[in-house]
């Protein structure tokens, strides 16, 4: 989501953009009926410097400058929230193995995408040490554009229609990894007890643990499916 207006000439134009791109940027991080602290001190300030026309006699201009400025560090304190949750994103997404999605595609773009929005929010950042004029924020439309490329990474990568399969699959491998230790582990043990002491006991334990191991192998891959059509058919 991008503003592409300009400075409002009036209140009923400064409205607009509250409406229009204030008020659906801060509804994006609102949780469970609560704003940040720090939009609702930059909302305050813009509703004074609003008030200031009939209250004083400011004049409309010089107020609807004012607030507009701060309106727009509202919008920059969201765009900075975006940013730490698509951080919080990536590295969720570090932890799974995504490299089957898309052959590898999938983690070469979302790589290369977060890297350039921390080199655009780095470079929004130094110019923020820029002075802000009524009207201006030197800043704002670098931190547009970053705030568009968060909303590309949220939509094309962290809601990606293949991830929760993608996880699965993982949770599958984990899962067979740790039935496969189980079952080698007692495999060598029954191994062991028969060299002992061989009895009938021990050696259907032994096909069972060899049992175990086969499906362990099996499960999340290929084979599983191989195997799941294989006694479908029987």
């Amino acid at each position: 989501m991008k503003w592409d207006g300009g400075p409002p000439a009036n209140f009923g134009e400064l409205f607009k953009f509250y409406h229009e791109y204030v008020k659906a940027l801060y509804s994006s991080v609102q949780i469970e009926g609560s704003l940040p602290q720090e939009l609702l001190f930059e909302l305050n300030a813009a509703l004074d410097h609003i008030s200031r026309h009939w209250v004083y006699g400011e004049a409309e201009q010089k107020s609807v400058n004012k607030a507009y400025s701060h309106l727009k560090r509202c919008c920059l304190d969201v765009f900075k929230i975006r940013v730490r949750e698509v951080s919080r994103q990536y590295h969720k997404l570090l932890r799974i193995d995504t490299s089957i999605i898309n052959h590898g595609d999938y983690d070469r773009d979302m790589i290369a995408l977060f890297g350039e929005i921390q080199t655009k929010a780095t470079e929004a950042r130094r110019l923020e040490g820029k002075t802000d004029t009524d009207e201006m924020v030197p800043s704002f439309e670098l931190w547009q554009q970053v705030h568009v490329l968060c909303e590309q990474f949220e939509r094309e990568f962290f809601r990606h229609p293949r991830l929760p399969w993608a996880q699965r699959k993982q949770n599958r491998e984990a899962i067979r990894q740790r039935i496969i230790r189980w079952a080698e582990g007692s495999f060598l043990f029954i191994v062991l007890k028969l060299l002992i002491q061989p009895t009938r006991l021990t050696w259907w334990a032994l096909g069972i643990s060899a049992l175990i191991w086969i499906i362990a192998w099996s499960i999340g891959s290929f084979r599983y499916g191989l195997l799941k059509r294989l006694f479908a058919r029987r």
